[in-house]
């Protein structure tokens, strides 16, 4: 079995590690291989023969360097139309990188999907059209009553000048 093989094997084994735990305990996590899980979100963002993804697990995001070919064909990022693919990242954590400005991060060692991007519905709250249903026309003849009494006073709705009594 080859190394990248017996690395993927060893993920599905060892549990997830939740960005809470990992942020909350960096220097004890530093260096260490974890399994990290969450939601493919925003661009993924090339950088010559690596990529820097995003995972959300729900708390957290946490980017993720990893090289190209090591993303999952077709992986699908989350935004407000869909959740994004669901991934399993075996990394090694950085709790300050040197590689990259002294931040958190995760250099991948692999990348599995775990589960499929899904539209993320929006449904209108029946209340909201309830409310929709009174306020509309309300403002429409507030507005329509308001430009009335403007075309009134620009068209001489303004009083006549005073007529001088006669001696």
């Amino acid at each position: 079995m080859s190394a990248t093989g017996c690395l993927v094997w060893l993920s599905l084994l060892a549990a997830p590690v939740p960005s809470g735990e990992l942020l909350s305990h960096t220097h004890a996590y530093d260096g260490r291989t974890v399994v990290f899980e969450g939601e493919a979100i925003q661009d993924v963002m090339p950088r010559g023969d690596h990529l820097w993804l995003n995972v959300h697990d729900g708390a957290n995001a946490l980017g993720v360097w990893l090289p190209a070919g090591m993303l999952p064909p077709d992986t699908r990022t989350g935004d407000y139309h869909q959740t994004g693919d669901r991934l399993r990242v075996t990394a090694v954590f950085r709790a300050a990188c040197p590689e990259h400005g002294g931040e958190v991060d995760l250099h991948a060692t692999a990348v599995e999907r775990i589960g499929p991007a899904r539209p993320t519905p929006h449904p209108i709250a029946p209340s909201r059209m309830l409310l929709l249903a009174f306020c509309l026309p309300l403002a429409l003849l507030l507005s329509t009553t308001a430009a009335r009494l403007d075309r009134r006073r620009r068209a001489g709705g303004a009083a006549p000048p005073a007529v001088p009594a006669e001696p």
